[in-house]
C-alpha cells in the first residue's frame, strides 16, 4: 500500500504544471526589511520619496512590493533597515 501511495505521489508531481517566471517588470522591486524595522514607518518614507506601493508582506517576511525610479532605488538600497 505504501508503495502504491508513493507511486501515486510521483505521478501527480510529474503531472503538475511547471510555473515559469515572467519577464521582470521594469522599476518594480520586492523590498525585504529586517525584523526590528517598523514596516509602516518605512513604507511612509518610501512613499514620500516617490515610491509607488504595491503588495505589503507581513506574515512570511516583513516587506513590500514597490515601483521605484532609479534615483529613489539608489536612496532606498543604501538604507540600513534592509
Amino acid at each position: 500500500m505504501r508503495g502504491f501511495i508513493a507511486l501515486l505521489l510521483v505521478a501527480v508531481a510529474y503531472a503538475s504544471p511547471v510555473l515559469r517566471a515572467r519577464e521582470p517588470i521594469q522599476d518594480s522591486y520586492i523590498v525585504k526589511l529586517q525584523n526590528d524595522v517598523d514596516l509602516d514607518d518605512f513604507i511612509s518614507t518610501v512613499r514620500l520619496a516617490g515610491g509607488k506601493l504595491g503588495s505589503v508582506y507581513r506574515k512570511v517576511f516583513k516587506g513590500f512590493a514597490v515601483e521605484l525610479s532609479s534615483k529613489v532605488l539608489d536612496l532606498v538600497s543604501n538604507l540600513s533597515q534592509l
